[in-house]
């Protein structure tokens, strides 16, 4: 199923994690052609994830994906994902191989991006931060 016939361009997508960690979820940002930009690694934990893009189906891992927060308009949407495709491109963004599952993870990673400024005017995003959200709702 493409993301961008389930989901709004920019929003941020979440699918439950497995094993120990089945409370939490894993997060990442829906963009075009049924992609999603995540912070993800080869196995739990690990300190050498990387900013990825992949299909909807290689994001849900065999488990329903869920809307967890939309952008707040048009244009915050094209700067979420403008955002985290200009991460993705570059090789040292500040994330890849900088995993920490406290600190530096697929949340922080969307939050980074969801609370961009998104207008000419550089105000912020609205007053409700994606943050407030936990990572464990």
């Amino acid at each position: 199923m493409s993301v961008n016939m389930r989901f709004q361009l920019g929003t941020v997508v979440k699918r439950r994690l497995g094993g120990l960690l089945c409370f939490a979820w894993h997060v990442g940002i829906a963009v075009e052609r049924g992609q999603v930009i995540h912070f993800n690694g080869m196995k739990l934990c690990d300190p050498a994830a990387r900013l990825v893009m992949t299909t909807l189906d290689g994001f849900a891992w065999g488990k329903p994906v869920m809307e967890h927060c939309r952008p707040c308009s048009t244009d915050h949407a094209r700067n979420i994902v403008k955002e985290a495709k200009n991460l993705l491109r570059q090789r040292d963004n500040g994330w890849n191989d900088r995993y920490s599952m406290l600190t530096r993870n697929c949340e922080d990673f969307c939050v980074h991006c969801y609370e961009r400024p998104y207008n000419e005017s550089n105000s912020p995003v609205a007053a409700t931060r994606l943050s407030s959200r936990s990572f464990f709702d």
